[in-house]
């Protein structure tokens, strides 16, 4: 198959690094942990004590010394003093003398000369005043149902670096480190703008050669997802001088302008030209991926803080869907000082047959399912023209494929894009 595109224009890795390579962390803000879920962090994390502080029991029963009762079986009990009790939160008890042990619940201290907790299910009492116990079983070695101090965490040792996403578990670990507050990165503020004077609102009563714009509903709850701050300018006409009231409008609130359509060749495609206008730098302007080979990449210095970058998407639906998940998400990532701002791409198999034109970077959209030797499958949706919001709603992933094209069997391994936060 002859490529359809110019070989001269970049590839998909080669705008990757204009674009999403040169976006630098717009800066960090202190925040109590509670506030931190979801956010990047920017600074390390290090421990601030052991974990756990001391050796604790993992069951209620009975901590000794190993050397002590190591020949005890059910038939051949080994009778031990019981010297006192201990309950998580207590102090540790006082040592351990030869031939005595501590009657103990999980979580709490061994006390010193203790080297193993028999669980109490392993003894029975003495029938006397309680004042000993029968050991009938111990574990196969000494630290057997021990938490020993530091197997956790040990105090100074980085356990968060910058760049990791705040989920749940990384918080508690946080939490776990002595954290009250987190220096997370900065969420940056992206304006919308949808441009064309053929589009409807949402609701708008419909006209003659109009098209109801829904492409601002496909990317504000994908960008919120991954920490933007959301500024709504609407939908603006194909007319350059509202089009510059706009674009001027949003470069002063937003650290990133996101606009769909106008960004091709035809005679009412302005955002190229009114963005270069206003001072704004072109970064890249198409590239050979499809759909969304007119991407359009540009960056505006501003004094006195990070430039504003603007991203000019293609109109139709599945062109916004790859662009969003191949750029602007990571973008967005990236201003928060993300370690790694990709998308999440997984090893898959093609459910069915494939064939593409050579040329570009092709990005199919995709539903996935799990066979039952826990394979991941991948079938392209009936819809693949980048004008159908039909396949953009049933798309599960994006099926990446090389610019060589060709046919792909069922069963072939194929990466796919996880149209989910990483």
């Amino acid at each position: 198959m002859q490529p359809l595109v110019p070989p001269d224009l970049p590839t998909v890795e080669h705008a990757w690094d204009r674009i999403v390579g040169a976006c630098a962390p717009l800066g960090a803000e202190r925040l109590p942990i509670e506030r931190c879920a979801g956010r990047f962090l920017a600074e390390p994390v290090m421990a601030a004590e052991d974990s756990p502080a001391f050796d604790l029991s993992q069951m209620d029963g009975y901590a000794l010394r190993f050397a002590n009762a190591r020949a005890a079986r059910s038939d051949a009990p080994v009778r031990l003093a019981v010297r006192g009790r201990v309950a998580a939160g207590d102090p540790p008890p006082p040592p351990l003398a030869p031939g005595e042990a501590v009657r103990i619940f999980t979580g709490a201290p061994l006390p010193v000369g203790a080297d193993v907790v028999v669980p109490q299910e392993w003894t029975r009492p003495v029938d006397d005043d309680g004042g000993c116990v029968w050991i009938e079983r111990v574990p196969a070695a000494p630290g057997g149902f021990v938490r020993r101090r530091a197997s956790d965490l040990r105090a100074g040792e980085t356990v968060l670096v910058a760049g990791e996403r705040l989920r749940p578990g990384r918080l508690a670990l946080a939490a776990a480190c002595g954290r009250a507050a987190l220096q997370v990165g900065r969420r940056p503020r992206v304006a919308l703008i949808a441009t064309g004077s053929e589009l409807l609102p949402p609701g708008a009563p419909g006209r003659a050669g109009a098209v109801r714009e829904s492409n601002r509903l496909l990317l504000r709850p994908s960008l919120e997802a991954a920490g933007a701050r959301i500024i709504d300018f609407g939908i603006v006409g194909d007319a350059p001088e509202a089009l510059a009231q706009r674009i001027a409008a949003a470069r002063a609130c937003a650290d990133l302008v996101v606009t769909t359509g106008g960004v091709s060749v035809g005679e009412a495609d302005h955002v190229k030209a009114v963005a270069e206008r206003l001072g704004f730098e072109r970064v890249l302007w198409r590239l050979r991926l499809r759909p969304g080979k007119p991407l359009y990449a540009a960056r505006c210095e501003r004094r006195g803080g990070p430039p504003v970058w603007l991203l000019g998407l293609p109109g139709n639906p599945g062109s916004v869907l790859t662009t969003l998940w191949l750029f602007v998400l990571p973008v967005v990532r990236a201003l928060q000082g993300a370690r790694d701002p990709a998308p999440c791409r997984i090893a898959a198999r093609l459910a069915a047959p494939v064939e593409i034109p050579a040329g570009r970077r092709t990005y199919l959209r995709a539903t996935r399912e799990v066979d039952a030797a826990g394979c991941v499958r991948v079938r392209p949706c009936e819809r693949q023209v980048s004008g159908s919001v039909r396949a953009v709603a049933a798309a599960q992933v994006l099926i990446e494929l090389p610019e060589s094209g060709g046919r792909f069997a069922p069963d072939a391994s194929v990466t796919a894009i996880e149209l989910r936060e990483p």
